[in-house]
């Protein structure tokens, strides 16, 4: 959204210069022009100032391609170490399963229902443990990367504020001269 403004804004501000010199062309003689500059001054002021202004509009929204860019790229990596922190979690909480279910049986074969019962209920509970740190790692590693992600895009939006901002003065610059 800053992004939309400020392109918005250098758009309305390279406007605002062209029609602020668009009196000085309406009169071909002086005494209609107040700065006192001809008209062909005025076109070539004119002509000054959007050049700079497509420059400036060229180097910020190179600056915000190359932002998003790296943001991208950091919210991608971000997105594949809580997925690997999902599958590691995954498979403990399958292996914690498996030999739940392999107690619960040889208790059953062993001690009967009761031992199968008893196996069971303190293997559910092992699960449980594994599930809930293995959720918290995951959860701990989405964190770290939003940080890491969001962290890239700000430094990212204030590079391209200050290329904006740079070539917003030299527009200004231009349409006084």
């Amino acid at each position: 959204m800053r992004r939309t403004r400020i392109l918005a804004g250098i758009s309305a501000g390279t406007l605002a210069a062209l029609l602020f010199a668009s009196p000085a062309m309406e009169g071909s003689d002086e005494s209609s022009n107040s700065a006192g500059a001809t008209p062909a001054a005025s076109v070539k002021t004119g002509g000054r100032t959007a050049a700079e202004a497509a420059k400036t509009g060229g180097k910020t929204a190179a600056e915000g391609a190359k932002t998003g860019g790296k943001t991208a790229v950091e919210a991608a990596k971000t997105g594949g170490r809580t997925a690997g922190a999902a599958v590691v979690l995954a498979g403990r909480a399958a292996a914690e399963g498996v030999k739940t279910f392999g107690k619960a049986v040889g208790g059953f074969f062993t001690g009967g229902v009761d031992k199968a019962r008893a196996e069971w209920r303190a293997g559910a509970a092992r699960t449980r443990a594994v599930s809930k740190t293995g959720a918290a790692e995951t959860r701990q590693a989405a964190h770290e990367g939003g940080a890491a992600t969001a962290s890239t895009a700000r430094s990212g939006a204030s590079a391209t504020k200050a290329a904006a901002k740079s070539g917003a003065a030299a527009t200004k610059s231009a349409a006084k001269n």
